[in-house]
């Protein structure tokens, strides 16, 4: 499936949003893979720098992406959900 212009722009405003308060990030790839860490610098329209907290620095293209959120420690669950 082909990503939309707008998909793409919603995409880039989460990631300047989340760089320029510092906020760690969780990003889900279309591929279901996820990686979690801080966006050191939105380089271009095409993709920004992920400092990922196992692996370090690499880049993520905005057409890999599925979503960007916040990082929790959790992964968002609260405790009463764990233990449920």
């Amino acid at each position: 499936m082909k990503m939309k212009n707008e998909d793409i722009k919603i995409l880039q405003q989460k990631a300047h949003y989340f760089f320029d308060r510092k906020i760690p990030v969780h990003i889900t790839l279309k591929t279901s893979i996820w990686k979690n860490g801080n966006i050191i610098e939105p380089v271009s329209a095409d993709f920004f720098l992920l400092d990922e907290f196992k692996d370090g620095q690499m880049p993520i293209f905005f057409l890999e992406v599925s979503d960007i959120e916040e990082f929790t420690k959790d992964g968002g669950e609260d405790e009463k959900s764990k233990m449920s």
